[in-house]
């Protein structure tokens, strides 16, 4: 596993968000082109704190980029802006966009900072002003949820069924994210339920296409299963050790507590079997809902 974190100051937190949202995602989408998946391969964590401070940050599983680039792409900038406006809950609308396009391309030629090769930055005294190019206005975002479920599914198979789906979940608002700026809000797996189940919660700033939504999900479970990612998912859970790779093993504490299944390395061994996963797969189930309406789908 690598594990590398970028920093660069910003004069204002309102641009540095508009900028770290448009740099993450256009690293996601490097990472989609190249048929890595969000949870086997990779994460992406960014934020701009109050001092104005950018942090983009990247883990990578296996023999990915070493040297990720993180550029400024003006294709990105749309969708940025309503994930930043729904994370706010602002409607942010840009003044001068001539002026904005110039603000965010001489943040993006000063240096990036890489905690491996760097000492120390106090920001404790930085200048921050108010960012003057963007008028602001309420929004209340709306909900969509996603919720994948799997009938007959075995208690000894459940930690499994958890695993798939959360990565299968937050692979698709990943995609969502990247073309309608959707942001996710939260992903519960519920076993208490006559079959187990697990809800991921979206927020949207405008209308949904559901269509454009099952398209997404039919393509990523696909592409999972027929591109070699959940083979990589298979080796890395037997590979998986408690004690020597804790980083990317699975947190057993959020698993045991969403399945009251207390599973250890030996365990993942062998339940992360090419049958196993086959099995969960078929037995699982799709419903998206966006206010009154409503889709379901299988995989």
């Amino acid at each position: 596993m690598h594990r590398y974190i970028f920093i660069k100051p910003v004069e204002s937190v309102t641009l540095g968000q508009i900028y770290q949202h448009v740099i993450a995602i256009g690293l996601s989408k490097n990472m989609v082109d190249r048929g890595f998946y969000t949870g086997v391969d990779y994460q992406i964590k960014s934020q701009t704190h109050s001092t104005g401070l950018v942090v983009v940050e990247l883990m990578t599983y296996g023999s990915h980029p070493k040297h990720p680039k993180l550029k400024f792409s003006e294709t990105n900038l749309d969708v940025a802006i309503r994930q930043l406006s729904i994370e706010l809950k602002l409607n942010l609308e840009v003044i001068d966009r001539t002026q904005l396009l110039s603000d965010l391309t001489q943040l993006d030629r000063a240096k990036w900072f890489n905690l491996d090769d760097f000492n120390s930055l106090d920001t404790s005294k930085n200048d921050i002003k108010p960012y003057e190019n963007i008028k602001t206005k309420a929004l209340a975002p709306k909900k969509m949820s996603i919720t994948t479920s799997g009938a007959d599914i075995d208690s000894k198979n459940l930690p499994l069924a958890r695993h798939l789906w959360k990565i299968i979940a937050t692979n698709v608002a990943e995609r969502l994210g990247n073309t309608s700026g959707l942001v996710a809000q939260n992903i519960i797996f519920d076993s208490t339920a006559d079959q187990p189940k697990l809800s991921s919660t979206l927020l949207a700033g405008k209308e949904i296409d559901l269509e454009k939504v099952n398209e997404i999900i039919k393509d990523t479970t696909y592409n999972l299963r027929y591109t070699g990612a959940l083979a990589r998912l298979k080796t890395s859970l037997r590979l998986m050790s408690y004690a020597k790779t804790p980083a990317s093993a699975v947190d057993f504490d959020e698993n045991y507590q969403d399945t009251l299944v207390a599973i250890g390395s030996k365990g993942w061994r062998k339940l992360a079997s090419r049958k196993n996963i086959k099995k969960v797969l078929q037995q699982t189930r799709f419903e998206v809902q966006f206010g009154k309406d409503k889709i379901s789908l299988e995989v």
